[in-house]
């Protein structure tokens, strides 16, 4: 189980990268067709190539695959058996005067 979640989070990985690749060929086609440098090639090859399809599919299977790799992730968890809560210990009386004092001089104002 260790292994297929090894695997299984790399091709998750792989289709987070092809989503950002894929996102970044659509910010670049939408910069080149808003500012007119090629005409209508790049919406051209941008449909062509199914980058909208694409640009839905990928990352819906790279959060698919990470789903399937979360148990896998979550048993190589090592859970430690001390406790990490930090405790402190409670205010020293000198606060609390000083506290005291304080608010007898509010009240005195």
């Amino acid at each position: 189980m260790k292994k297929l979640a090894l695997v299984l989070q790399i091709v998750a990985v792989a289709f987070f990268a092809g989503s950002l690749l894929v996102g970044g060929a659509a910010f670049l086609v939408t910069f080149l067709t808003a500012s007119q440098i090629g005409g209508e090639m790049p919406l051209f090859y941008f449909e062509k190539l199914n980058l909208p399809l694409l640009s839905i599919a990928l990352p819906m299977a790279g959060i698919i695959v990470f789903l399937l790799a979360l148990p896998g992730i979550l048993g190589l968890r090592k859970v430690s058996e001390e406790s990490n809560v930090v405790e402190f210990s409670a205010k020293p009386a000198e606060v609390t005067r000083r506290a005291e004092n304080f608010s007898n001089h509010l009240k005195a104002a």
